[in-house]
């Protein structure tokens, strides 16, 4: 059996839970940004005249893989909670997609006020 109180319940909840799609864009615009720094930063590296194998292997390592590193933790810390809220829409609305289609079945019983 299924409430109204509880179907209205379900609805704000998901609701709630699917904000987290414009956090997760807002994240994956922002590693985008970084990333467009980063192209920049790889075309310098190719086109300065480095003198040297070990010159050019310093940049990357003081330069290149900090910066990607620092990409990456972005973006996971910026998506990752946003990204569990939409696990957990999912699941809402499949255990509620469920129990409305046995109401609309007719085997739920119908709501109970």
């Amino acid at each position: 059996m299924i409430t109204f109180r509880e179907t209205v319940d379900s609805a704000e909840r998901l609701n709630e839970l699917l904000k987290s799609s414009a956090e997760v864009r807002e994240g994956v615009d922002h590693a985008l940004e970084y990333l467009g720094d980063f192209t920049a930063m790889l075309e310098y590296a190719h086109n300065k005249d480095f003198k040297s194998a070990s010159e050019a292997l310093e940049y990357i390592d003081k330069v290149l893989v900090p910066r990607l590193g620092r990409i990456r933790d972005a973006l996971a810390s910026r998506t990752e909670p946003h990204l569990v809220h939409l696990e957990q829409a999912k699941d809402l609305a499949s255990r509620l997609s469920a129990r409305l289609q046995m109401l609309a079945d007719g085997s739920g019983g119908g709501f109970l006020p």
